[in-house]
């Protein structure tokens, strides 16, 4: 079972729950490890992101936690770093992501709503055109910021369950999503399966799509679970399921944090 998070977000951005509670709920959860990885500041991310001066006070309660309860679990700062973020401390770890897509000088946000969404896609005249954006700025953000996990890969597909606004196995979206994995590769071989959207009501499964989940195992790529809890009870959202749902992919392993670099953990005993 898996008892370890890296993918958690506090009242120091858009998290609804403090730092210290959400590592009791860990340790009350039988957690070993957990790591924190709040929104990096953005200068358009006014919702989801950190306010300029709250970076270096929450590096400071970080690691003031990680001394105080070292003896009861393992923590980690590390850093969600969105592609048009700063990056204002310096992590253990970064999750590379891609928030905002930009258009006519018009920055959208992905994964708002789902009426923002309609009105990004309206302005961008099709999926292909968003996806190609979309993507592409996932492929350059590898490039440029050399994360260590890309997060929530397909996060264009939030408010599409049930095929709402495209046909996720439509050959030219398919295409693009796997031509940015393989374009990553090199930059980052290391992706998380997320669950948030699950406990946010907004899925009923995780990213990325199980197909993707597939690609990436037969490509060699690596794989980490997380739940990008944003409250304290929802750090282990859908983890039993998410396990068994890798080892259906084909994957042998996960990986985890350890404080030195990144380790495979067995799927199966």
């Amino acid at each position: 079972m898996i008892r370890a998070n890296f993918h958690t977000h506090t009242t120091f951005a858009d998290g609804l729950s403090s730092a210290e509670d959400t590592v009791r709920a860990a340790i009350s959860k039988g957690f070993c490890r957990l790591g924190f990885t709040e929104h990096s500041y953005s200068p358009m991310q006014t919702v989801f992101g950190m306010k300029k001066d709250a970076a270096v006070q929450y590096e400071q309660e970080i690691l003031q936690l990680k001394e105080q309860y070292r003896d009861k679990i393992q923590l980690f700062l590390g850093l969600e770093l969105d592609s048009y973020g700063q990056k204002l401390i310096e992590p253990e770890y970064i999750i590379g992501s891609v928030h905002y897509v930009k258009k006519d000088g018009v920055f959208y946000s992905i994964d708002h709503t789902a009426e923002s969404f309609a009105q990004m896609l309206a302005a961008f005249g099709s999926i292909d055109a968003l996806a190609h954006t979309y993507y592409s700025d996932i492929v350059q953000m590898a490039k440029t910021m050399r994360p260590d996990i890309i997060g929530h890969i397909d996060l264009i597909t939030k408010f599409n369950e049930g095929s709402v606004f495209f046909d996720e196995t439509a050959p030219a979206y398919a295409a693009c999503a796997r031509d940015a994995i393989l374009k990553i590769k090199p930059y980052c071989s290391l992706f998380e399966i997320n669950t948030g959207a699950i406990a946010r009501g907004c899925r009923t499964a995780p990213y990325p799509a199980k197909s993707l989940l597939q690609f990436l195992c037969e490509n060699g790529l690596d794989i980490i679970v997380n739940s990008d809890a944003h409250t304290a009870q929802t750090v282990d959202c859908w983890f039993r399921e998410a396990e068994e749902l890798l080892k259906t992919c084909g994957f042998r392993y996960r990986c985890e944090f350890n404080g030195h670099g990144f380790e495979h953990i067995k799927l199966y005993e």
